[in-house]
């Protein structure tokens, strides 16, 4: 998943790099029953190099079935497209 994100090593916290960020992703999605495959993308906004991808995921939290709704960015660089860096720290 890390490959299709359009970072560099100037994108961390001080003291943070690629492995405790990878470490951290995965973290999240340990135990927290977060079924990637249950999504649905509701909108796709195509700007020149730049997109804004809207989507909704299904997951259970403590037994609990939950909807969330969002969105991330992608960035086209050299003809391929990636999210966008913004690592939300």
């Amino acid at each position: 998943m890390v490959s299709y994100l359009s970072i560099s090593s100037m994108d961390f916290p001080e003291g943070e790099d690629m492995d405790s960020f990878i470490e951290m992703l995965e973290g999240e999605f340990e135990g927290g029953g977060m079924d990637l495959r249950n999504y649905e993308i509701r909108d796709v906004d195509v700007e020149e190099d730049n997109a804004t991808v809207d989507y909704e995921v299904v997951y259970m939290e403590d037994g609990e079935k939950l909807t969330e709704e969002d969105s991330f960015d992608l960035v086209k660089v050299e003809d391929k497209w990636y999210i966008d860096g913004g690592l939300g720290f």
